[in-house]
C-alpha cells in the first residue's frame, strides 16, 4: 500500500532504496553504503518509538548479523539461502546462522523452509512458525470469448531461478496451439531479451 494511515496500519516509506543503475564496479560500494544507512534509518525508527513487537519482512545478511536489534523480534524468512551467493557458502552460512539466531521468532511461508532451517542452521523448531501466504478469492469473471486465444501471465522478478527459459521451451514445443504469454517483469537483460523473441507471440 501507498505510504499513509490504512485502518490500524501506518505505512512510512523512508528507508534508502538501493541503486539499481550503478555499475558492476560500483555495485559493492554503493550496497554497502545503503545497507548501512537502511540499519541506522531502522534503528532510529524502534529507538523513536515504544513498539510491542518488531518485525522484520525482508532480512539483510550483511547487517542484521551484526548491527542492534531490538526484542521482541520476529524475522520472516522468505529464503534460507539466498539465490545468489556473494560471499561464498561457508561465510554466507555463517552470516545466515547468526541471522538467524538473533530472532525471536522466524516465519516461513512453507513446510519445506521450516525444515531446511531446521536442518542447516540448527534452529529450533519451537522459534519456527509456517504462515501460509494468503490466497484471496477470485471474482468471476465468466469464460473468455471464444475467438480470443487463452492467456498465460507470468509476472514476478525476472531472475534465473524463476524458470522462465523452462516456460518459454514449453511453448514452442505448443506448435499449432495459439496460446499468449504475458510477462510482466522485469530485471536481467538477457532473460529480458530471451521473453521478446519473435517466433513466441508474448507481450512484456
Amino acid at each position: 500500500p501507498p505510504a499513509g494511515e490504512h485502518g490500524h496500519v501506518t505505512v512510512v516509506r523512508d528507508l534508502p532504496d538501493v541503486d539499481r543503475t550503478v555499475s558492476p564496479l560500483g555495485w559493492l560500494p554503493s550496497r554497502a553504503s545503503t545497507y548501512v544507512r537502511r540499519a541506522s534509518a531502522r534503528r532510529a525508527i524502534w529507538n523513536r518509538e515504544s513498539f510491542d513487537l518488531v518485525h522484520l519482512h525482508y532480512l539483510n545478511r550483511f547487517t542484521d548479523a551484526f548491527v542492534s536489534l531490538p526484542h521482541p523480534l520476529v524475522m520472516s524468512v522468505h529464503d534460507v539461502v539466498p539465490h545468489v551467493s556473494r560471499l561464498g557458502s561457508r561465510a554466507e552460512h555463517a552470516l545466515l546462522r547468526r541471522t538467524y539466531q538473533r530472532a525471536d521468532g522466524l516465519v516461513v511461508h512453507h513446510e519445506a523452509l521450516r525444515l531446511r532451517l531446521e536442518a542447516e542452521f540448527a534452529i529450533d523448531p519451537e522459534r519456527v512458525h509456517v504462515v501460509h501466504h494468503q490466497v484471496f478469492a477470485a471474482p468471476d469473471v465468466g469464460a473468455p470469448p471464444v475467438d480470443e486465444p487463452p492467456m498465460l501471465l507470468f509476472f514476478g522478478a525476472l531472475r534465473a531461478n524463476k524458470g522462465l527459459p523452462v516456460l518459454i521451451r514449453a511453448m514452442e514445443r505448443m506448435r499449432g496451439v495459439d496460446v499468449r504469454l504475458v510477462i510482466a517483469s522485469g530485471r536481467e537483460s538477457d532473460l529480458e531479451a530471451l521473453s521478446r523473441m519473435p517466433r513466441l507471440r508474448t507481450r512484456v
